[in-house]
Formats: C-alpha cells, structure tokens, sequence
C-alpha cells in the first residue's frame, strides 16, 4: 500500500504532466577526460524525458532581495545534477544547484533545480 508521500507525489507528477507543466529534456553527460592509463575516456551523452514547471522566484534573506533565478520544478522521476542541461522548448539551461524536496525524509515528492 502507498503511504501518503507516495501518493503525493504520483499526483504531482500527474499536475507536472497536465495544463501545470510541460515536457522537457534533462541531458546528462559523463566521461571525458583520461583513464589511470592515460587513454582517452569518451564522453557519453544521456536524454531523458522529465516533466516539471519552469519559473522565475525570487530569493530573499532578511527582508533584502538578493535577485531573481530561474527554476525547474521536475517530477520524482530522474534526479537532475548540477552541471546536467535542462531543455525547454528552444531554451538551453544549465542546473546550478539542486533540492530534493521529500517532506517525511525519505520520499521524494519533487526536486527543485536553479538554472543558469
């Protein structure tokens, strides 16, 4: 049986998926660089289909505005890294940093990604 976190985020997935959100494509890229060996490591590229809302949010600290970043709301399904590109639309971003919102601890409802 589901426990209600669970729950929750299967229904946030679900308002990312209709009229809240929109698909977007998280990139993920990993090698590059040289082995113990010295040979040359590929770099190996990775899409994968997320779903989540992107908008702008404002960051305050004692009453004093410290500026405005853009920010990806994305579904449980794929954890975004810092340094992963988020597309949206024609739009390239690169995630900054990342938080994994998951209430009880334990499950993760949702993450948030600033994008630069």
């Amino acid at each position: 049986m589901a426990t209600v976190y669970e729950n929750f985020a299967s229904a946030v997935t679900t308002l990312y998926a209709g009229p809240l959100g929109g698909s977007f494509i998280l990139r993920r890229t990993s090698g590059g660089g040289y082995n113990a060996n010295g040979e040359i490591v590929p770099v190996t590229t990775r899409d994968l289909r997320v779903r989540g809302v992107v908008r702008d949010k404002e960051f305050w600290n004692a009453g004093a505005l410290l500026g405005v970043r853009t920010v990806a709301m994305l579904d449980n399904k794929h954890q975004p890294f810092p340094d992963d590109v988020l597309i949206v639309g024609q739009t390239t971003h690169t995630i900054d940093t990342v938080k994994a919102v998951a209430p009880n601890g334990v499950t993760v409802i949702r993450y948030e990604a600033v994008l630069k």
